[in-house]
């Protein structure tokens, strides 16, 4: 919840974003992803619905920080909402691919997707310790990027597929979050020019959250940021 409040303040602060456009969902339930992110059936959701009154004019950031879970028969990523059952992943679950296809039918002019999760089956919690969301299984790495990824879209994951998203404990931030905040905030300004880019952002995070996963934890966490190199995210105010 600290996560998502402080991309909101963010997102208002210094993107400029209206109070009023930004959905908020602390503990999103099956229900809450099907609403906003839309079905199968109905890829219109809240968002869709949000979006279309200007369509191809509205730059749409999506956050998401919370569990992911394979589903160890399909080899498929899905995002966890409080009310699933890891067990039943692909009965409760919402798909990772589902999620990129509606996403691709919003008609925004930028999107960016931001996920701090990862979808290996295990979940560090806020002291360190791994459990293991699915129950007697071994860890089933599937990718946090599909091919169903919007062509206008950036995406940023917090950790590679089989690997884990872990939490600073001190900072009651996760790791990925608390250092692309800095970095947005201009520290990932690596060339000093007012402005930052997807090369900037990436070569930033990778700086700061592998060593930080290794020396916390003895555990690798390489943030992926796909999208194009040299694409302006922001200028510095």
């Amino acid at each position: 919840a600290k996560d998502a409040e402080a991309m909101r303040k963010y997102l208002i602060e210094a993107l400029g974003y209206l109070d009023g456009n930004i959905i908020t969902l602390p503990d999103p339930t099956s229900g809450d992803l099907n609403r906003v992110f839309g079905t199968a059936s109905r890829p219109d959701g809240q968002l869709y619905n949000l979006v279309s009154a200007k369509p191809g004019r509205c730059d749409v950031f999506v956050y998401y920080a919370g569990h992911g879970a394979p589903s160890v028969r399909e080899k498929r990523g899905y995002l966890v909402p409080i009310d699933a059952s890891p067990d039943y992943i692909e009965q409760n679950g919402y798909p990772l691919d589902l999620f990129y296809s509606n996403l691709s039918k919003v008609l925004a002019k930028d999107l960016i997707v931001v996920l701090d999760a990862c979808f290996t089956g295990e979940a560090p919690d806020t002291s360190g310790r791994v459990r293991t969301l699915v129950r007697d299984a071994s860890p089933v790495p599937v990718a946090s990027v599909t091919e169903d990824v919007p062509a206008n879209s950036l995406v940023m994951t917090a950790a590679k597929s089989n690997q884990l998203a872990c939490w600073y404990r001190d900072k009651r931030h996760s790791l990925f979050t608390y250092w692309l905040l800095r970095g947005l905030k201009g520290e990932a300004d690596l060339d000093r020019d007012g402005r930052i880019v997807v090369g900037e952002l990436d070569e930033y995070v990778r700086q700061n959250v592998p060593p930080l996963a290794r020396l916390l934890y003895n555990r690798d966490q390489t943030p992926e940021i796909r999208g194009a190199a040299g694409k302006e995210l922001l200028r510095i105010r």
